[in-house]
């Protein structure tokens, strides 16, 4: 009975805790979720690093491409020299040469790049659905990007999926905010960021009207604005992506 005594007190004292600090960390998710999404992304892309560092040390099939096409840009060789692979397009492998000769070798400083670029995404995503849907949905939307698998599998990777969609989230983002601040700058940024994109992945050249198109069919943050200032944001981003 004693026994029962003292054990009764400590499990109801040790649930009190639990729910104590389960009540702070839903309070710092509210107070921060930008923060809260970021290092859940964190966290989980880097272990990624950890656990497939062998696999992107022995990597093969397109990593061996683009690291052929980097060793290219390094040594000042014409692009594609090495592989006869000139239909590439050049900016990863430019990303790959950049990491090299900063840090030397070793490919998992290119994993760890990957994996904050792939972080800031799904904040990025998050900030992109609250501007569009509300905030408890929007964060939602970043928390999701967060832990979704394939996202943080392919983070590591010597491939150019993370920074694709990096570029591709950063120029939304900036489109829509261009809209609704009536700013003409952020506009042209978006479609510089998109034209990155491009130099990623040539296929989203295909979706470049579609892009620019945005600035006419979102709202503006104010109603009178004029038809030639909408015109200018659409020739803003053509001009930008075309550069």
């Amino acid at each position: 009975g004693r026994r029962r005594w003292m054990v009764e007190p400590a499990a109801s004292l040790a649930g009190a805790n639990w729910r104590y600090a389960a009540g702070r960390l839903a309070l710092v998710m509210e107070r921060h979720p930008a923060w809260t999404v970021f290092l859940c992304a964190v966290i989980l892309r880097f272990a990624a690093v950890f656990a497939l560092r062998g696999y992107v040390d022995d990597a093969g099939g397109d990593a061996v491409r683009y690291l052929s096409l980097a060793r290219d840009i390094l040594m000042g060789r014409p692009y594609g020299a090495s592989s006869g692979d000139i239909a590439r397009v050049p900016l990863y492998p430019i990303f790959i040469a950049l990491h090299v000769s900063i840090f030397g070798a070793s490919l998992q400083w290119i994993s760890v790049t990957q994996a904050l670029l792939d972080a800031i995404t799904a904040v990025m995503l998050g900030s992109l659905a609250v501007s569009l849907s509300g905030r408890s949905l929007g964060w939602g939307v970043g928390a999701l990007w967060a832990v979704y698998p394939p996202a943080v599998l392919n983070s590591p990777l010597i491939f150019p999926y993370p920074l694709q969609v990096f570029w591709l989230t950063f120029a939304t983002l900036l489109m829509v905010r261009g809209v609704r601040r009536d700013s003409l700058w952020r506009l042209a940024a978006a479609g510089a960021l998109w034209g990155a994109a491009c130099l990623t992945r040539a296929g989203y050249l295909l979706f470049v009207r579609v892009f620019a198109m945005l600035p006419l069919r979102l709202p503006w943050r104010n109603p009178l604005v004029s038809r030639q200032r909408r015109v200018a944001g659409l020739l803003l981003v053509l001009v930008a992506t075309a550069a």
